[in-house]
């Protein structure tokens, strides 16, 4: 009798080749499209650091103009705040006051000085912003006048950071 050996085989049949090649088609086709979103995501964030650093600059102006008033001026600054566009711009803005005035006139428009002007980054947008869209800082005792709730989404994507800005002065990100 007589036995033939086969020949070892080498490489891969047609079919292999055409099944791998689908399913890494199929994976970098989900990675891609997770990359893109992830990346928006990113950006939804960092703006969203953005608008609270400006917050937390507006909180941090209110306290400091404490020790820089001049007891012989007549004019003082009382409050620092940011306000906001619902397209995608907020400004800080510094409210003051005559001496002999006992209240920050900050719910009146013409008594905002504008300090510095910020834009989000094209695709990021406010959605809810707090009542008249703008919120302010008074010190001593840092207390907020139109504190409330800022909503941010990026064009998109369903995704939406939200910051709470509390009575107490608290800014939190959420």
């Amino acid at each position: 009798m007589r036995m033939e050996k086969k020949a070892a085989q080498r490489g891969f049949s047609l079919v292999e080749v055409i099944v791998v090649t689908a399913i890494m088609l199929i994976l970098s086709s989900l990675f891609i499209g997770f990359n893109r979103t992830s990346g928006k995501n990113l950006l939804l964030y960092t703006e969203e650091v953005k608008v609270v650093g400006i917050l937390e600059e507006a909180k941090s102006l209110a306290l400091q103009r404490l020790k820089k008033d001049d007891p012989n001026e007549n004019i003082r600054v009382c409050a620092y705040g940011v306000s906001f566009v619902m397209g995608g711009s907020y400004s800080v803005f510094r409210v003051t006051k005559n001496v002999e005035n006992t209240t920050c006139p900050v719910n009146v428009p013409g008594a905002r000085e504008t300090v510095s002007t910020h834009q989000l980054d094209s695709g990021v947008y406010f959605t809810t912003l707090p009542t008249g869209g703008w919120v302010a800082f008074t010190a001593p005792y840092l207390e907020t006048e139109n504190g409330g709730t800022i909503k941010m989404k990026i064009t998109g994507l369903p995704y939406e950071k939200t910051i709470e800005i509390s009575a107490g002065g608290s800014i939190s990100a959420k």
